[in-house]
């Protein structure tokens, strides 16, 4: 049998070295979005000013919920939910508030919701403003190529999200997908695991690439410490 949370143990708070801009970038978007969705709009053109010294950006606009960052490298633009709704939403779908550390629960509850092909569920190792690792979950628009991050409260086009948070893809499944996988795993009602959660592991365990890969990843950070 699996120990699944020795490999929660294995891939999560496991630190990475600076990697490029988009590290920085990351750090930024993630801070203008949270103050934008709690409407701290002195907060947010306080760091606008701030964030316009930084060498590597060229400029950074915000228009109610929408915002774009502009830098040496590229743009990256994004939209934070409305509170209001967001929030009113959540209690009515979700039966509480706040979205904020439940990417798996919630992401799942809509999964299940949206049964059409374009919708699917995402389970990655993510990076965060720390540089750790940890799992993530998030829905993905197929058709648009749109993440739709109910835990982050924000939606962007894929590959800037991969750019900015994404370390390793591990499933992308819309709900006939999860639930023919869901099928052939072993996973049993009495987990304590969410079932995207428990597929994701149960992939990475059998990926031997993978593996190799963040053995070499440990290395790295040791040999920098």
């Amino acid at each position: 049998m699996i120990d699944y949370d020795s490999i929660i143990d294995k891939y999560q708070g496991i630190g990475l070295p600076y990697r490029d801009r988009s590290d920085d970038i990351r750090a930024i978007v993630l801070n203008l979005s949270r103050h934008i969705f709690y409407k701290d709009f002195k907060v947010v053109e306080y760091l606008v000013s701030q964030y316009r010294r930084f060498k590597y950006i060229n400029d950074i606009r915000v228009e109610g919920h929408n915002c774009i960052v502009d830098y040496d490298e590229g743009i990256v633009s994004f939209n934070v939910f409305p509170s209001y709704f967001f929030h009113n939403f959540c209690n009515d779908v979700f039966g509480f508030s706040d979205t904020y550390g439940q990417c798996h629960a919630v992401t799942q509850k809509i999964l299940e919701s949206c049964r059409i092909d374009n919708i699917s569920a995402i389970t990655s190792l993510c990076v965060n403003t720390n540089y750790l690792l940890y799992f993530h979950s998030y829905i993905l628009d197929r058709k648009e190529n749109k993440v739709i991050d109910f835990s982050r409260r924000f939606s962007m086009d894929k590959d800037q999200f991969d750019r900015l948070f994404c370390h390793k893809q591990i499933n992308d499944l819309n709900y006939y997908e999860y639930e023919d996988m869901l099928i052939n795993s072993n996973y049993s009602i009495d987990s304590k695991l969410f079932p995207l959660l428990y597929l994701s592991l149960e992939k990475l365990e059998h990926d031997e690439n993978f593996k190799n890969e963040h053995v070499k990843i440990r290395k790295n950070v040791k040999s920098l410490r």
